[in-house]
């Protein structure tokens, strides 16, 4: 099912930016 796949990336898209954002490095760049 391709939603899942796109739930499962959203989520590790979203503790990504968390984790960055709580090292205080905020970057367009570092995102991706």
């Amino acid at each position: 099912d391709p939603s899942v796949d796109v739930r499962e990336t959203a989520l590790f898209v979203l503790k990504r930016f968390e984790r960055l954002r709580n090292c205080g490095v905020y970057s367009p760049s570092n995102i991706i």
